[in-house]
C-alpha cells in the first residue's frame, strides 16, 4: 500500500508523556526509475526535536472535513486525502463515484 497524503507515507509514534521521542518514517516510491526510498528519523537528542515533532503532528493531521480515498487498480492500492489529489485522480474519483472530488 502506498502513502496516505500527498507524496509519502508518514508514520509517527509518540507517547503523551512529556520528554518522549518521536519516530518519523517516510517512504517515497515511484518516479522515473520506480525506486523506493525509506528513511526514519528519531527525534530524541535533536536540538530541533520540538519543531520536527510539531511539523510531523501537523503533517499527519487530516484536513478538517476532508475526504479520504482508496483507489485500487488490479493489485495496486493508493490511499489519498483531500486536498492532495492530482487532476487525474480527481477525474477518476468523480467518474467512478459519480460525485465530485
Amino acid at each position: 500500500m502506498r502513502g496516505i497524503g500527498c507524496d509519502a507515507q508518514t508514520v509517527c509514534h509518540t507517547s503523551e508523556q512529556e520528554g518522549t521521542a518521536m519516530l518519523i518514517t517516510v517512504t517515497r516510491s515511484g518516479g522515473f526509475a520506480g525506486r523506493e526510498k525509506l528513511s526514519a528519523l528519531d527525534t530524541s537528542g535533536r536540538t530541533d526535536a520540538a519543531d520536527l515533532e510539531e511539523l510531523a503532528k501537523r503533517a499527519v493531521t487530516p484536513v478538517a472535513d476532508g475526504y479520504r480515498y482508496r483507489i485500487t487498480v488490479d493489485d495496486e492500492v493508493l490511499d489519498l486525502q483531500d486536498p492532495c489529489l492530482s487532476d487525474a485522480q480527481r477525474t477518476l474519483i468523480r467518474t467512478v463515484l459519480g460525485v465530485g472530488a
